[in-house]
């Protein structure tokens, strides 16, 4: 479809309003009258950000210059250049990242041992697991080490090679480059584990972390289990924006609401929730429950201090933190919560 030509349109606004170019680009922040003249005489396109602009600014309904079918086209296509944008944003931080180190800090060790913990007491000899966000195969690969019949989904190519590296030829590991708003290469009620261990981390709409649960959803078994990792909010306000005197920076980027929940940003690379926000992405998918744990705890805020336990005593911190993890008074405040889910 033709895209059509605003440029007449934007003039005849701007004289309809006795502007004149220069205080048009003034209230649109370009830095001066040229782009207007381009935009004009149809040489340039105005991004989608400076049409919401244009019409908030002057009060203008969208038809004033669009037809529907303009419009449209314009908000897939702005919809597309963001998820782009998103994805490389990712992509770039996870190049630069190592996964496996932080899984092997004593804070880390903390989360992933309590994952694992929950994950084999829903295991059955036999399941078919699938892992969404595998990332480089901190799971996966164990799994399927124990026999497990794996496979592993990764948007970021640089973690799935890494996965791959990992695969023995004795390993039942089926990997894919793929995104977990989309799995439509697999069948309806296909895996019996389906684990979500990173996507929500990354997801910045609620409704796309609607879609992700109702296709994790989708292609779980009946009374399968489906596994939903989440970072949640008020860890990230008490070690960040206070502990660590972050509060000038989130604050300089609007990144908080007056309720103290963190904005979704995908430039921040990270989506942070609370308890009430995973509740309502169970309830417009109709999920209930088993339990939510609290996957490390408090063990972020005492990092240095596991650091520098000896074994005997981080054995015992362990221990203590197992026997605790479902205290709701404790899921609130921890770094990163499990959503323990199956499929009725």
């Amino acid at each position: 479809m033709k895209r059509e030509r605003i440029g007449p349109k934007i003039k005849k606004l701007r004289k309809s309003r006795a502007l004149t170019q220069k205080q048009l680009a003034d209230a649109l922040g370009y830095s001066d009258k040229s782009m207007i003249t381009h935009i004009e005489k149809g040489d340039s396109d105005m991004t989608y950000e400076k049409i919401l602009l244009l019409l908030r600014t002057y009060c203008l309904d969208a038809n004033e210059l669009f037809d529907v079918s303009d419009i449209d086209r314009r908000l897939e296509e702005h919809k597309k250049e963001k998820e782009k944008a998103t994805v490389t944003s990712i992509s770039d931080f996870y190049n630069q990242y190592d996964e496996d180190a932080r899984l092997k800090r004593r804070n880390g060790q903390v989360e992933y041992i309590t994952t694992n913990k929950y994950i084999h007491e829903y295991l059955k000899e036999g399941d078919k697991v699938i892992e969404i966000g595998a990332g480089t195969g901190a799971y996966s690969i164990p799994l399927a080490k124990e026999g497990y019949d794996v496979t592993s989904i990764e948007l970021v190519e640089h973690n799935l090679n890494i996965l791959k590296l990992k695969i023995t030829s004795d390993m039942n590991v089926k990997t894919y480059q793929g995104n977990a708003l989309d799995l439509s290469r697999f069948e309806d009620e296909s895996f019996d584990i389906t684990l979500v261990l990173g996507p929500m981390y990354h997801l910045f709409t609620k409704e796309d972390k609607v879609k992700c649960l109702l296709e994790a959803k989708r292609i779980t078994k009946k009374d399968g289990y489906i596994f939903v990792a989440y970072c949640m909010n008020e860890g990230t306000i008490i070690s960040y924006v206070f502990g660590a005197e972050g509060l000038e920076d989130v604050r300089n980027k609007c990144l908080l609401t007056e309720d103290w929940h963190c904005k979704s940003d995908p430039n921040e690379i990270f989506d942070l929730v609370r308890i009430e926000d995973i509740d309502e992405y169970n309830r417009k998918t109709n999920l209930e429950r088993i339990k939510i744990v609290a996957t490390d705890g408090a063990s972020r805020y005492m990092k240095d201090y596991l650091d520098k336990m000896d074994e005997e005593t981080f054995k015992q911190w362990v221990d203590y933190h197992l026997h605790t993890c479902e205290r709701m008074d404790l899921i609130g405040a921890t770094h990163h919560s499990l959503d323990i889910i199956k499929k009725s």
